[in-house]
């Protein structure tokens, strides 16, 4: 397995750290505004606020918070409404922490493939395990369905594993999920009999009505999903330096 939760939990950690911050923020981006005995900025507070929230919403999206996206932008929408001209913090912060939600932003379609495979995963191959037990009663290969059963308990673990921690891409993880895939399928395709490579004796035509072509069925629903999952996670490898990008705005703006 991948040591991937190590990662969920530092953006976890991440998030909980700006969420405490973000009070003090606008206290801070206040007074910076007042520096010099100037006027104070009349969007200095809200500014302060956004300028936390907006790098906590990209951190809950890739890790899975479905509504974060819709936080996210609507972050944006209201720092583009504001306006950050002659807001305290210097101008390159607050670009840096503008392009690097939109790069959060325009991966949506691609977490939300991962985490919309996950979904059907979890689902489905709960239901596969249990047809699987069959399986291994009528064919007798007891070694190769319970590989099949260990293969679809990883699938379902690996995506999602990408569905929670979308930042990094995590091709590793990636990978194994498209192996376990390719297994599934070569072995539905050996028990119905077609030559895969595998030592598994093919079922009659009576079983593979019965109890095959169910579990075809699923897999040939899951599969594409599961493909596009592989696809979309290479899209995401540079979203944990964005985020990381996102964090140095986010606190050199309350410097």
């Amino acid at each position: 397995m991948s040591s991937n939760p190590d990662k969920s939990a530092a953006f976890t950690v991440l998030a909980a750290a700006l969420a405490v911050s973000l009070l003090a923020a606008a206290g801070i981006l206040y007074l910076n505004s007042m520096s010099g005995g100037g006027a104070a900025n009349p969007n200095s507070a809200a500014l302060a606020a956004i300028s936390q929230s907006i790098p906590r919403h990209a951190v809950s999206a890739l890790n899975g918070d479905a509504d974060a996206f819709n936080r996210l932008q609507s972050d944006v929408d209201r720092l583009d409404q504001l306006g950050t001209g002659g807001a305290p913090g210097g101008r390159d912060s607050w670009e840096s922490l503008l392009q690097s939600a939109a790069s959060v932003l325009g991966e949506r379609e691609s977490v939300e493939t991962i985490t919309g495979a996950a979904r059907l995963a979890s689902e489905r191959l709960p239901l596969l395990l249990d047809a699987a037990d069959e399986l291994m009663n009528q064919s007798g290969s007891t070694g190769e369905i319970q590989e099949f059963q260990r293969r679809a308990v990883s699938l379902e673990a690996n995506l999602g594993s990408l569905a929670r921690s979308a930042a990094s891409g995590n091709p590793g993880v990636a990978q194994v999920v498209a192996g376990d895939m390719a297994y599934l399928r070569a072995m539905t395709d050996a028990l119905s009999g077609e030559s895969t490579g595998l030592d598994v004796a093919p079922l009659d035509a009576a079983s593979r009505e019965n109890m095959l072509v169910p579990v075809i069925s699923d897999l040939a629903d899951i599969e594409p999903q599961v493909a596009a999952a592989v696809d979309a996670a290479a899209n995401l490898a540079t979203l944990e330096a964005a985020l990381d990008r996102m964090a140095a705005a986010s606190t050199s703006l309350l410097d």
